[in-house]
C-alpha cells in the first residue's frame, strides 16, 4: 500500500483499503528519510511504541508521583500491552495518540485548563487516523466533564438545559444523517455505524439465544437462552482481560487493604469511562460477530495502563514482599516479550533473499506464505490456494512456485512428476520447517544485486 502510495499517488491505493492512512504516513516517511519501506514503518512504530511508554509512565506519575517507576515497569511487560505492539502497524500509533488523549484528560481533571481538553480532543483525532475506534474516545471526554463538573452544572441549570438541548438535536441530525446517507460515510464507518444499530444487535442476540436453545439447552430451559449467553459474553471478556494483566493480578489484592483515592478519584474518570464504553462496545461486537480475540481486549488495559501502574505501587507499599514478587516476575514477563525459544523463521529472508538475486522480475511466482512475496519486493498477494490444495494443474499457471514443504514431500513430488520443473533452491531452519523452491529444468540463473525491499 505505501509503495502504492509513492508510486502513484492516492488514486494507486484508492480502494485497496478503506482505510489507507498509516500507509500513507510511511511513504512520507520513507520519501523525507530515504529508508526503505519496511524499515520506515519500523522506525513508526518504534517511536510510536517509545512515546506510549513514555506517556504511560508520566500519566501514572500524574495520578500518584511515587509510582512513575511502576508506571514504566507496567508498560514495558504488561502482556496485553507487549504482546501486540508488532502484530499490525496501525496498533502503535493507536496507543500512542490514546495515551496521549488520556495523559490530557488526567491533567484536566488535575488542574481544569481548558487547553489539556483541546489537546486531548486533538489526540483523539489523530488516533482515528490510525484507528476509527478511537472516536469513542470522544464519548469517553463528554462522560468525564459532565461527571467532573456536575456541581457546576446544577449551579447553572438555565445553562445546562440549553447545552443539552443544542446537544440533542445536533446529535439527531448527526443520526438522522448517518443511517439515511451511509453511502457519504465510506466503508469503515458504515460498517461500524451497522455494527450499533440497536434493532440489528436485538435481532442477532435473538438469532443466536435461539440457535445456543436449540442446539445445547432442553426445552424447559429456552427461556433462558438469553441470559445464559448474556452472562457468558460477559464474563468471558472479563476473565480474558484479567488474564492478559499476566502477574499484574496480583494488584486486586490492594483493594481489600485500603480505599484508593487515584481509582476513585476524579483524575481517573477518562480511564475508567473509557474502558467501560469500550468493554461495552467489545459486548456488542462479541454479539454481532460471535467471537473476539485478546488483540481486541488489550486496547482495554492500554486505557487503563496508569491505574494499573498505580494499584502496582500500593501493592509494593504496603506488602513488601508481595511487591518484590510482582517486580520480579514482571521481569521475567519483559524478558519472555523479547527473548524468544521458539524456531526461528530466519528461512523466510533467506528465500526472499534468493529470489531477489536470481529470478527475474517479469514472472509469475506463487508465494505459499504472503510474507516471503513482501520480503522479495512483491507486496503481499493473495494466495491461489493453501499448499495442501495446489494441484499439479494449477501449479502449471505459474513460472516458479514457493512452496512451505520439504522437497521430499508429496505435494512437491506430484508437481515434479507431472511438469517439467525440477528444485531449484531449499532452505530451513533448523529444525522441522522448509522452504522449496519450484522452476524449470531448463532455469537459467540470473544474478543480480539485491532489491531494496518494499
Amino acid at each position: 500500500m505505501a509503495n502504492l502510495f509513492n508510486l502513484l499517488g492516492y488514486a494507486g491505493i484508492e480502494g485497496q483499503f478503506d482505510w489507507p492512512w498509516v500507509s500513507i504516513i510511511i511513504s512520507w516517511v520513507h520519501s523525507i528519510t530515504k529508508l526503505s519501506m519496511i524499515n520506515s514503518g519500523n522506525l513508526l512504530m518504534a517511536l510510536f511504541l517509545a512515546g506510549s511508554c513514555a506517556v504511560m509512565t508520566k500519566t501514572t506519575a500524574l495520578l500518584e508521583p511515587k509510582a512513575a517507576y511502576w508506571g514504566a515497569l507496567v508498560a514495558l511487560t504488561l502482556p496485553a500491552f507487549n504482546g501486540y505492539r508488532d502484530v499490525i502497524l496501525r496498533e502503535p500509533g493507536f496507543w500512542f495518540f490514546t495515551t496521549l488523549a488520556t495523559f490530557w484528560m488526567v491533567r484536566w481533571a488535575l488542574d481544569r485548563q481548558h487547553l489539556a481538553l483541546v489537546a486531548a480532543l486533538v489526540a483523539i483525532m489523530f488516533a482515528a487516523v490510525f484507528r476509527l475506534e478511537a472516536i469513542l474516545l470522544i464519548a469517553g471526554m463528554l462522560v468525564t466533564v459532565l461527571w467532573i463538573q456536575r456541581g457546576w452544572l446544577r449551579a447553572h441549570w438555565k445553562l445546562s438545559i440549553l447545552a443539552v438541548t443544542v446537544a440533542s438535536v445536533s446529535t439527531l441530525a448527526l443520526l438522522f444523517w448517518l443511517v439515511h446517507f451511509p453511502e457519504q460515510l465510506g466503508h469503515r464507518p458504515a460498517y461500524y455505524l451497522s455494527l450499533l444499530d440497536p434493532q440489528s444487535i436485538f435481532d442477532k442476540f435473538n438469532a443466536t439465544s435461539a440457535a445456543f436453545a436449540s442446539a445445547a439447552l432442553r426445552d424447559y430451559s429456552h427461556e433462558h437462552a438469553g441470559r445464559i449467553l448474556f452472562w457468558g459474553f460477559f464474563m468471558a471478556l472479563l476473565i480474558e482481560s484479567v488474564l492478559m494483566l499476566g502477574p499484574f493480578v496480583l494488584i486486586f489484592l490492594v483493594r481489600f487493604w485500603r480505599p484508593l483515592h487515584p481509582l476513585l478519584g476524579v483524575e481517573a474518570t477518562f480511564m475508567i469511562a473509557s474502558a467501560g464504553l469500550y468493554f461495552a462496545v467489545l459486548m456488542i461486537f462479541f454479539v454481532q460477530q460471535g467471537f473476539m480475540t485478546s488483540r481486541y481486549t488489550s486496547y482495554l488495559h492500554v486505557l487503563a495502563a496508569p491505574l494499573v501502574g498505580v494499584l502496582a505501587y500500593e501493592l509494593a507499599r504496603y506488602r513488601k514482599a508481595a511487591g518484590v514478587i510482582l517486580a520480579g516476575l514482571a521481569v521475567l514477563a519483559g524478558v519472555d516479550n523479547v527473548v524468544s525459544l521458539s524456531e526461528k523463521r530466519t528461512h523466510y529472508l533467506d528465500a526472499a533473499t534468493w529470489i531477489q538475486t536470481h529470478l527475474p522480475d517479469d514472472v509469475s511466482i506463487y508465494f505459499d506464505d504472503r510474507r516471503i512475496g513482501f520480503y522479495a519486493g512483491y507486496g503481499y498477494q493473495e494466495i491461489a490456494a493453501p499448499t495442501d490444495e495446489i494441484s499439479p494443474d494449477a501449479a502449471r499457471s505459474y513460472d516458479y512456485l514457493v512452496i512451505e514443504q520439504p522437497s521430499t514431500s508429496q505435494v512437491v513430488q506430484d508437481i515434479l512428476n507431472s511438469s517439467a520443473t525440477a528444485v531449484l533452491a531449499v532452505f530451513d531452519n533448523g529444525a522441522r520447517r522448509h522452504i522449496t523452491i519450484i522452476g524449470p529444468k531448463d532455469f537459467q540463473e540470473e544474478k543480480k544485486a539485491p532489491a531494496e525491499p518494499l
